[in-house]
């Protein structure tokens, strides 16, 4: 019986520099990681539901796509939501808070699994494929957190 449901993003690139000292800013990233939000369905629902009535409270219906960049961004702030929806920058912030707040009180967890390509490739003559050990490692957490162990006791 299900009862979780993991939401996972990735980050960086996935494959391996031709030579281990040549990631920078740009081209292939040094690290690639997934992140992830483990939540226990019924705590989804209960969220959802609160997040949709707070989106209704504040921009008068529930179909507003919620971004962090967006928010950030103060040109994005103003045309997506602002501007859009005629409210304050008060409104919005209020909001905001509320938001996080839905988030902090329930009992989801952050996981990531993270691969520093560099270090793999001065171990391991040829180093395992980075997001299937990033996944490998992130699953391993998100289990061991529906379990109650925590990932330093591990």
């Amino acid at each position: 019986m299900k009862t979780h449901t993991l939401y996972l993003d990735d980050s960086g690139t996935k494959e391996y520099a031709d030579d281990p000292t040549e990631y920078g800013r740009t081209g292939r990233t040094r690290y690639f990681l997934f992140g992830g939000l483990l939540i226990a369905d019924t705590e989804a629902a209960a969220l959802a539901a609160g997040i949709a009535a707070l989106k209704i409270e504040t921009f008068g219906t529930h179909e507003v796509e919620i971004k962090s960049n967006w928010l950030r961004m103060p040109t994005e702030r103003r045309r997506r939501y602002l501007d859009k929806y005629d409210i304050s920058e008060a409104d919005l912030t209020k909001f905001v808070d509320a938001y996080y707040k839905a988030v902090v009180d329930t009992g989801l967890a952050l996981v990531a699994g993270v691969v520093d390509k560099q270090h793999m490739q001065e171990t391991y003559k040829r180093p395992w494929y980075a997001p299937t050990v990033a996944y490998e490692i992130v699953l391993q957490r998100a289990e061991m957190e529906m379990e109650g162990i925590k990932c330093s006791e591990g």
